[in-house]
């Protein structure tokens, strides 16, 4: 294959009889399409063709809002409920809905398999300064991926299935790096699930590689919510081939109830090697209000007036090229965020935003 693979016109012959390979279970309804105000609804099965009537529908209901004022900032979403269908055409719908800025959904008790789940990849959003991928779940929805099958009546020998199944799995990869912002090893992982099976998308660890959003009512936020924020800013820092183990990272909190509990609990984490160097800090720091001191330990402006008390802080192990002692976990009084600290004793601070993906076990699923 000289030259690589450039899009479905260099490929037809090969791939004309393999797009079978995800035909909806028989008895499927056909596709239907509905608007609800601001969104498009697409049921059923994907046929070959469906491409082109997603197009007529989208060019009647949407461009006129796409072409007019009102569409700065804002896009219209694409709610999909289909069991799969016709490879080519899901793909194709995919690159609509990139193309037109139309953010895909898939809402609580609906389902999205195969074709309709590489489908569901190519939504973006409409943002003042430009477009990028959006792609949304309610909890409670149904989104699963797997490989393709070669239609019942086609008799292939073995090398020629092989062959086309890497070349698909190709031109599907070469979809999803168009859409942006998916993990394409994640996706050639789902490519090789079996067409007899499904691989459901529920956990968080998932949820990132493909960049998806949740929407409200997200799952009841855990106890141990801070324990995963820290897991996930640690796992980052540790090398590639450790796992976060308990003597890493303590599974139990010190819990830090007001500014002034965080003022002494931090003095007394950070360490310098001179004695002098300490006392200039300490007399400082006793000149100026809290909210300054911890801005100035932190390094940065912590914004308290933002901060969900209490915070909470996890000591950490050394070694191993790891040199960080503890992590402060700083949770958001709105939205649903929070913010972690890994610091060293000489004051040299990790900070990283989460969302609520992190507050849970990552290969966990969050609902069933």
């Amino acid at each position: 294959m000289a030259g690589g693979l450039s899009g479905w016109a260099n490929w037809p012959l090969l791939i004309a009889g393999v797009f079978a390979s995800l035909l909806p279970v028989g008895g499927a309804r056909a596709i239907e399409l509905s608007r609800e105000g601001d969104m498009i609804v697409l049921s059923g099965a994907i046929k070959p063709g469906d491409a082109k009537i997603f197009q007529a529908f989208v060019e009647r209901e949407y461009k006129p809002f796409r072409e007019s004022d009102d569409s700065l900032g804002a896009s219209w979403s694409v709610a999909l409920n289909s069991p799969g269908g016709s490879l080519a055409d899901g793909i194709e719908i995919g690159r609509i809905m990139h193309a037109n800025a139309l953010v895909s959904y898939v809402r609580r008790d609906d389902v999205c398999y195969s074709a309709c789940a590489i489908a569901f990849l190519g939504g973006v959003f409409q943002y003042v300064t430009g477009v990028g991928p959006v792609r949304k779940m309610d909890v409670g929805a149904t989104l699963g991926f797997h490989g393709y099958r070669l239609d019942e009546n086609r008799v292939v020998i073995m090398n020629e299935a092989f062959d086309q199944a890497r070349a698909l799995n190709g031109l599907v990869l070469e979809y999803a790096a168009e859409m942006r912002d998916i993990d394409l090893g994640f996706l050639a992982e789902l490519l090789n699930v079996p067409a007899s099976s499904i691989r459901l998308i529920n956990t968080p660890a998932d949820l990132k590689k493909l960049r998806i959003t949740l929407e409200e009512p997200l799952p009841k936020r855990p106890k141990n919510a801070g324990y995963h924020i820290c897991y996930q800013a640690v796992r980052k820092l540790l090398p590639a081939l450790e796992d976060v183990s308990d003597d890493r990272l303590e599974r139990k909190p010190v819990i830090i109830g007001d500014v002034r509990a965080l003022m002494k609990r931090l003095t007394g984490d950070l360490t310098w090697d001179e004695a002098d160097s300490q006392r200039k800090l300490t007399a400082l720091l006793a000149t100026m209000p809290v909210k300054d001191g911890l801005d100035l330990l932190a390094g940065r402006n912590l914004y308290l007036d933002q901060i969900k008390w209490p915070v909470e802080r996890y000591p950490l192990g050394r070694g191993g090229g790891f040199y960080y002692d503890q992590c402060y976990v700083f949770f958001d009084t709105v939205g649903n965020g929070a913010t972690s600290a890994a610091v060293t004793g000489q004051a040299s601070w990790v900070w990283t935003q989460h969302g609520p993906l992190d507050f849970f076990p990552p290969n966990e699923p969050l609902w069933k």
